[in-house]
């Protein structure tokens, strides 16, 4: 944590000497690191989100009238079944995307927060390098550079993770929090255009398969150094 600590210290307190950026962390106790560092994360997960919203959020203009949803909207088979005939008050309508494509959406968040991620076959020479977690642009120490995601699980739910009590056996997704959160990110797949159906049972042949290929992948979520054009990002 205060390694954590000093990275996005460093990138609020932007040129401000490393040596007292270090001597304020020390002072802090670990939950006001903790404090610190959430806070300044969710400052800038806000910002990514936002230049989401610029890039897929349709203009107004565009969105279909909200006299049309209501005609389109059809009564589901169970309140013909009661009798329902209710009116409902008007609810904000979730909002209208465009529709893009993985790399169309990646290029257009590099245009406005300066980097993005790639997944290109990785610089490792070896037979089992498998594919290889890049940065596309230039992010400063301590910028959130990628989200990890998975299904969540505490230390009272442990014992529903797949494949329980070995639940690391095979399974190159599963990452575990300094809270002892453990994140599997399994059912996620190795991403890109297309998705997979999981049906969340452990599948130890498809683990194994899903571990020699896509041993490399990375859970960066902060980066650590200045990273600049195409340059590797690692976990390791």
């Amino acid at each position: 944590m205060s390694l954590s600590a000093i990275i996005t210290s460093w990138r609020m307190l932007g040129e401000k000497d490393p040596e007292e950026i270090c001597e304020l962390a020390s002072r802090m106790s670990f939950h006001d690191q903790q404090k610190g560092v959430q806070d300044y994360i969710h400052v800038q997960i806000r910002a990514i989100c936002r230049a989401m919203d610029d890039i897929l959020v349709l203009d107004e203009k565009l969105k279909p009238s909200s006299t049309s949803v209501k005609q389109s909207t059809r009564r589901s088979g169970l309140s013909f079944a009661v009798g329902a005939n209710r009116t409902y008050p008007d609810t904000p309508a979730i909002a209208a995307t465009r529709s893009m494509k993985t790399m169309e959406l990646s290029n257009a968040l590099r245009e406005r927060i300066g980097y993005t991620l790639e997944l290109k076959p990785s610089q490792v020479c070896h037979e089992e390098g498998g594919q290889g977690l890049y940065l596309s642009g230039k992010a400063r120490m301590g910028a959130v550079v990628s989200f990890y995601p998975g299904v969540i699980y505490s230390p009272s739910t442990y014992r529903y993770i797949p494949g329980y009590p070995r639940v690391d056996a095979g399974n190159p997704y599963l990452i575990s929090r300094y809270d002892g959160i453990v994140i599997d990110a399994q059912p996620w797949g190795c991403g890109g255009e297309s998705r997979e159906l999981w049906n969340g049972l452990f599948d130890r042949e498809a683990a194994e398969f899903s571990w020699s290929s896509q041993r490399n992948k990375a859970d960066v979520f902060v980066a650590s150094t200045k990273q600049t054009t195409e340059e590797h990002v690692s976990n390791k």
